[in-house]
């Protein structure tokens, strides 16, 4: 090639490099939709208290396939569930199962619903403001505060005084781009109240950052707003000393808040969504990154992460987290938006399903036996998690491992599980120097050990085995062994019982044969063991001739107190020193 060509022909290339370079350059810096602040993600709150679980991989499906992402849902009072849905409607489902499209808003701008005591719902319209629907139509309440338009009104919630508080998440962006909100990382939003009384709508709050939900405390004494990207929830007083002013009421969440709802005890739960995906941090930390995601869209669905995972926390009142259900890589469900319980169960909606999840709530419902350690740790046990007292012998029957073994630690109003998988656990105790806890396993007719101390801290190992009855209570003696109540599962020559299948399911289905098996109720029957597991003494009433099913047995200035499921009375025996059988 001549030399001069060659030389004209890089200095071309060279110049529509440049060329390309600096309009790449002006469009990033100078045409960016964005002005971006750094935004520095907080350490996860939680992490050795609440592990990854998958809770949420238990959610059944409701209305899939006729629901187009439900951003939230409400109940009304005679028990209807209603969403606002993607394609404009309000679509609710009745006690008997059947879904109906109830009112056509149109539009995909529709986001936070909840009810009213007039009965109608109060609607967040992302492009038309604050709506109230009803069955007569629906009437657009709030456009505008103080002559600035709310363009993005996104969760909404009612006081007892007929006050309706709202967010609007951003004077700057909208529905549809959102997310450059979050990059450009600056304070846009407001907590708004209408007053219908007037017709007004005023500003509680301005400068907040990405404010999401919205939800009343039980008094309704303060008012709890989410702040997505400051991955807090702020506190702002209604009555009282504080009134008017405001505080945090959770930061350093695990997750992004958005919606936020009011449980039946006080609580609250908070739908969390993720902002980033691992090793994507830097986006919001660096401006040249967040310009570069800002300008060219296509790289958000990059660096968004929410639809990767879903995650729910229940926070106490005092802003302590409860519980945290997680589907870690959105096997079942992502991008939870929000999170309602009613009836024993949960309802969650999200913005990348055509379903809304419900999920039944596994509450210790049988909880059994307690003890409380030096520490104020609490430890019980919780039976059965299928199966309640008033159907106890069922669990006998199935002989599946349905129980628990609880931990409620008073610092921080949270319940854990210790063991899990047991088999009837009943009565609890704590050794003599708390070195180890005795869990009793009733149809196992055995007493698990678990070490909450040592070498073997954390470990579990049987503390006895083949016991001549079923461990019903469990207490410390004096002298550091263990007082235990054995109840008898079965009567003589009836043990085919629960060695029979058949038998089993003839049993659960015809109750009344049920107190042909009982044998606990004709003999009672208690054992003194070491803390080496090593039976001492044994007491019994054969025929239950004085006192039968004795379920409890407790030591105190050398007499033994007995308890009953079967008698109207509590037992006194005194104990004959030195003991003899």
């Amino acid at each position: 090639m001549n030399p001069r060509v060659s030389r004209s022909y890089v200095l071309a290339c060279s110049s529509l490099l440049f060329s390309c370079s600096f309009a790449f350059i002006l469009q990033v810096f100078f045409f960016s939709p964005i002005a971006p602040d750094p935004l520095h993600l907080p350490p996860a709150l939680l992490a050795p208290g609440f592990p990854t679980n998958d809770e949420l991989q238990r959610v059944i499906k409701i209305g899939e396939g006729f629901l187009k992402d439900p951003e939230d849902v409400c109940v009304d009072k005679e028990g209807i569930l209603y969403t606002a849905t993607r394609d404009g409607w309000i679509k609710r489902l009745h006690k008997n199962g059947s879904w109906e499209d109830w009112k056509m808003i149109g539009g995909p701008n529709l986001l936070g619903i909840t009810t009213s005591m007039t009965g109608d719902l109060l609607v967040c319209d992302t492009d038309k403001g604050l709506l109230k629907v009803g069955e007569g139509g629906v009437e657009v309440l709030a456009t505008h505060v103080n002559c600035s338009k709310i363009s993005f009104a996104d969760d909404v919630i009612e006081a007892s005084d007929g006050s309706v508080y709202f967010s609007d998440v951003s004077t700057k962006f909208g529905l549809h781009d959102w997310y450059l909100d979050v990059l450009e990382a600056k304070p846009h939003g407001r907590l708004l109240k209408y007053d219908p009384s007037t017709n007004q709508t005023s500003i509680v709050l301005d400068n907040l950052c990405f404010p999401n939900g919205v939800a009343l405390s039980k008094d309704q004494d303060f008012l709890v707003v989410c702040e997505t990207w400051k991955f807090r929830c702020l506190k702002y007083w209604l009555k009282g000393e504080m009134k008017g002013k405001m505080e945090v009421f959770i930061d350093n969440l695990p997750g992004a808040p958005d919606n936020i709802n009011l449980a039946p005890d006080g609580s609250f739960w908070i739908a969390l969504l993720q902002l980033t995906s691992n090793g994507l941090e830097f986006v919001h930390t660096s401006k040249a990154a967040k310009h570069l995601v800002a300008t060219f869209p296509k790289l958000i669905e990059k660096v968004k992460g929410m639809h990767k995972k879903a995650m729910v926390v229940k926070v106490a009142a005092n802003g302590k987290i409860i519980i945290k259900f997680d589907d870690p890589n959105g096997t079942v469900m992502s991008f939870v938006t929000s999170v309602l319980e009613f009836e024993e169960h949960l309802y969650l909606g999200s913005l990348n399903s055509n379903f809304i999840g419900k999920l039944q709530l596994k509450t210790p419902f049988f909880a059994d036996d307690v003890i409380e350690a030096s520490d104020g740790s609490v430890y019980f046990s919780d039976v059965s998690t299928k199966f309640g007292l008033h159907d106890w012998y069922l669990d006998v029957l199935e002989a599946k491992p349905h129980g628990r073994l609880l931990k409620y630690d008073p610092s921080t109003y949270q319940t854990s599980i210790v063991l899990d998988d047991l088999c009837f656990p009943n009565g609890v105790a704590l050794s003599e120097d708390q070195d180890f806890l005795v869990v009793g396993e009733t149809w196992k007719f055995r007493c698990l050990k678990y070490w909450l101390r040592g070498e073997m801290e954390g470990k579990t190992e049987v503390f006895i085995d083949n016991l001549p009855g079923a461990p019903d209570n469990i207490n410390l003696a004096p002298d550091g062994s263990f007082w235990i109540a054995l109840v008898q599962l079965t009567s003589n020559g009836l043990e085919f019982v629960h060695t029979s299948k058949a038998a089993k399911h003839l049993v659960a289905t015809f109750p009344k044969p049920i107190e042909i098996v009982k044998g606990m109720h004709k003999k009672a029957m208690f054992v003194k063991v070491a803390a080496n597991g090593k039976i001492i003494i044994k007491f019994k009433d054969p025929n239950g001739t004085v006192m039968s099913f004795v379920t409890s047995v407790l030591e105190f200035e050398e007499h033994l107190y007995l308890g009953s499921l079967n008698s109207n009375f509590i037992g006194k025996l005194q104990l004959k020193t030195p003991m003899s059988q």
